[in-house]
């Protein structure tokens, strides 16, 4: 399960920098912002699983 989480959290890093090094269209640049947005709600919702399975919340 952290594996996981550093897994998305890697996958948003790169594509967080390749929105800001690649002048995308308009139509990829939002592709791109959904996709970081889907990320970052996989990733914490990971965190907040991996925190309910360690019985921290």
């Amino acid at each position: 399960m952290v594996l996981d989480a550093i897994a998305c959290q890697a996958r948003d890093k790169d594509f967080e920098v390749l929105l800001e090094n690649t002048p995308p269209s308009p139509g990829a640049r939002k592709v791109a912002e959904q996709k970081i947005a889907s990320l970052k709600s996989l990733q914490n919702g990971s965190k907040r699983e991996f925190r309910i399975n360690r019985g921290t919340e």
